[in-house]
């Protein structure tokens, strides 16, 4: 007969698998938007990794001669510098960029691994702080960290860095590998754009090494804020003596200025709209609030609220005793005053709801002071809000990462742009121009065998905006082609001949996109074209 005690002995050694079970079921989930649904939202900005890769390539140079970097930052190790040979290996196609996505959410897969390693929680708050980490909150979200990556890097040092802080508390002594992984980690993240790095990066990191050596008087802190402040100085002057005054550079505004008094309540209303946008606290018009989409929504805002209280909850302002909690506590004051004064108090930083992501690290300390919270609650209610935030969480999930879509829609995605980019292939239209949220998309869709540079609809000049000067000033072509979204034609069928003097030899409809085929064998489509 079997005992009590065997069978519970049996229950204890599989009690972990529901966990791991949830914990690969959100994985899974973000692969799906990666491989497929994010093909439905790919557009230009994200294409730009696809683009620069293929410009180092041809230009033999990792910094290409003629290409336009905008506001400061040079992308030198992020985020397309895997896509340089896996392009090279499987052509400048989609599946060349899901690949080099899967790089980058493999690399915050490992910093959030190795923080979870030192962080001491019980195993079910690690696997809710792994899915809320995995999570979208909104499309929007999804889009920015799992889709075009622009937002990966933010979580990717947060929890690196934190990961480093808990391995040395851990020590007595420091450790050699954890000051090169700093060090590195700085280097990084600065050598690019050092005046970003340094509000984003290296200061909360300096300020954290200073108040752990002021509490704690141990050499292994002093040693790890200077390797912080080293490894800054190097990347600043590699980026000012090296980068900068080899490259093109393209600012979209000037530097920022004091915000008056109606724009500082813009600013407000701004941040309160983003912080709806994000975390997907507005609910549709069509949709009925005593609904299930509607307590979707509900259970959004209750998760919001119940993530702020965490966090004022466990918040901790001393500099006596530091300890984890603290660390938090003052990176969390840090980012709220520096970020939260430049976004309400100067302009143009707020400039829509989609500019809340400026607070992106405050999303990931938030949740690790949510988990904390959590873990402290008494082992049945724990145990209970844990199963039902990570029941919201994943549903929430599984609707944002499919697009609600079944996986039959899934595996048939494809973008808007796909059409046109095989048309041009097809009938070898290899050089053409379109506004930049057409242009991008379309030429890296068609694998870079067709140009399609980005110009300004309003008078038809280059926009000289995340792209190379060699587009503008192809005089060779027999053909060149302006590639219109139908509403952009139809706002341009009138004023066309004053910029375009000539009749089109073809008008394609193509989808929702007109392409305007000209004959450019004796002259360009416009006489710019001929500068350099």
């Amino acid at each position: 007969m079997v005992s009590y005690a065997t069978i519970k002995e049996k229950l204890l050694r599989y009690n972990h698998l529901p966990g791991y079970a949830i914990a690969i079921a959100n994985l899974i989930l973000v692969l799906l938007f990666v491989f497929f649904a994010f093909r439905w939202l790919f557009h230009s900005d994200a294409a730009t990794k696809v683009l620069l890769a293929y410009e180092v390539v041809k230009s033999g140079s990792i910094i290409p001669p003629d290409w336009y970097f905008v506001n400061g930052d040079i992308w030198l190790f992020f985020i397309h510098l895997p896509l340089i040979l896996i392009g090279k290996a499987m052509d400048y196609s989609w599946s060349s960029y899901v690949v080099n996505t899967l790089f980058y959410v493999a690399l915050y897969l490992a910093a959030l691994l190795f923080f979870l390693r030192h962080f001491r929680v019980s195993f079910s708050s690690k696997i809710l702080l792994f899915v809320m980490a995995l999570s979208a909150y909104s499309t929007v979200n999804a889009m920015m960290v799992f889709g075009e990556l622009a937002g990966i890097t933010e979580p990717i040092f947060i929890f690196t860095f934190l990961g480093v802080i808990l391995a040395l508390e851990k020590r007595e002594k420091g450790n050699t590998a954890l000051y090169w992984l700093t060090g590195l980690l700085i280097f990084v993240f600065a050598a690019g754009a050092p005046g970003r790095s340094f509000i984003y990066n290296t200061a909360p990191a300096l300020m954290v090494a200073f108040f752990l050596w002021i509490d704690k008087r141990s050499r292994k802190y002093l040693i790890l804020f200077g390797t912080i402040t080293l490894a800054f100085v190097l990347a600043y002057l590699v980026y000012h003596w090296m980068l900068l005054p080899n490259v093109e550079m393209k600012f979209s505004r000037n530097n920022l200025y004091f915000a008056t008094y109606d724009e500082v309540w813009m600013n407000i209303d701004l941040f309160a709209k983003g912080l709806f946008f994000y975390f997907s606290l507005e609910g549709p018009r069509s949709l009925d609030v005593a609904s299930f989409d509607g307590a979707l929504y509900f259970f959004n805002f209750a998760l919001v609220l119940f993530m702020l209280t965490a966090t004022v909850k466990k918040m901790q302002l001393k500099t006596r005793e530091v300890g984890f909690e603290t660390i938090l506590s003052f990176m969390t004051l840090y980012f709220l005053v520096v970020i939260g004064y430049l976004y309400i108090f100067a302009n143009p930083l707020a400039k829509d709801a989609t500019t809340f992501r400026y607070f992106r690290p405050l999303f990931y300390i938030v949740m690790i002071f949510t988990v904390l919270y959590v873990d402290r609650f008494n082992k049945p209610i724990k145990q209970i809000v844990i199963v039902v935030m990570l029941a919201h969480l994943t549903l929430i999930n599984y609707k944002i990462y499919s697009s609600n879509s079944s996986f039959k829609e899934l595996r048939h995605a494809h973008n808007n742009h796909e059409g046109v980019a095989n048309y041009l292939m097809q009938h070898k239209l290899t050089y053409g121009f379109a506004s930049y949220w057409n242009a991008g998309v379309t030429m890296a869709l068609a694998r870079n065998k067709s140009i399609v540079a980005p110009i300004h609809l309003h008078d038809f000049s280059p926009r000289r905006w995340l792209s190379a000067e060699n587009w503008f000033h192809r005089t060779d072509t027999k053909k060149t082609f302006l590639l219109l979204a139908a509403g952009e034609y139809n706002g341009l069928k009138g004023s066309l001949n004053k910029f375009i003097p000539r009749d089109p030899l073809e008008t394609l409809h193509i989808g929702n996109y007109v392409v305007l085929v000209y004959d450019t064998s004796r002259e360009p489509l416009f006489k710019w074209q001929k500068e350099k």
